[in-house]
């Protein structure tokens, strides 16, 4: 995020215009991180967007490490009632850690790929940054 807002400060000269533009900038990674609508559930036509997103392989990465290897148990009030041969089985609907991946669309084996993504995206929203402030400092030695 810091290497984003970095990036459009030295884009856009005026403050009050990176502050907006940040927002509407910054708006749309979040959404489509995977935190507030499902990844699966994003329109084919505004997937691409998720793999810009700092946020989206920062969730997933946290997701990985908080479930991995975990084992849940129901109560009796959690406790689902599935066909089974001998009638109706109880089910845990969520019995580990791995099956809230598996919802969340998250692949567990995937968590230092997101570390290394995240620090890909973190040096080049920083050499973009950079590159811009070094176009407008020759436009301006340019012109001075």
């Amino acid at each position: 995020g810091n290497s984003l807002g970095l990036r459009l400060g030295c884009i856009i000269p005026n403050a009050e215009a990176a502050s907006t533009l940040s927002t509407v900038t910054i708006i749309p990674f979040m959404l489509f991180s995977g935190l507030f609508i499902q990844l699966d559930s994003i329109p084919v036509y505004f997937r691409w967007i998720q793999y810009l997103s700092l946020w989206r392989y920062g969730y997933e990465a946290l997701a990985i490490n908080e479930f991995t290897g975990l084992n849940f148990t129901c109560t009796k009030n959690e406790t689902v009632y599935v066909p089974c041969p001998s009638g109706t089985c109880p089910r845990c609907p969520i019995p580990n850690g791995e099956s809230v991946l598996e919802q969340l669309g998250f692949d567990g084996n995937s968590f230092w790929v997101q570390n290394v993504v995240i620090l890909a995206l973190f040096a080049l929203f920083r050499l973009l940054g950079w590159l811009a402030l070094e176009i407008y400092a020759r436009k301006r030695r340019a012109s001075a």
